[in-house]
């Protein structure tokens, strides 16, 4: 059986009708495990933190500043990844 990414169980507990902050909804603990229910507050309170930029867009801002940065990209990733990472 093939494993489903995180995006496809999130997308799969919005579709069970996830109206209540995943970690107390006894369902999505039962059926996903608490650790993963968090990770599911935690991206949930990103995605409505941030209208209009979605992981997606994030993603291609990633990928455009490997791009122009070239060789300096190494040097710099790490700094940028802290960016990201509290970018909200």
């Amino acid at each position: 059986m093939k494993q489903k990414t995180f995006m496809q169980m999130f997308r799969e507990w919005e579709r069970m009708g996830g109206r209540v902050r995943a970690s107390l909804d006894r369902r999505c603990v039962e059926r996903f495990g608490y650790q993963t229910a968090l990770a599911f507050d935690r991206y949930d309170s990103i995605k409505h933190a941030i209208a209009g930029c979605t992981i997606h867009t994030r993603i291609n801002y990633r990928a455009a500043a490997t791009k122009a940065l070239g060789e300096q990209w190494r040097g710099r990733s790490l700094e940028l990844n802290r960016m990201w990472r509290n970018w909200s």
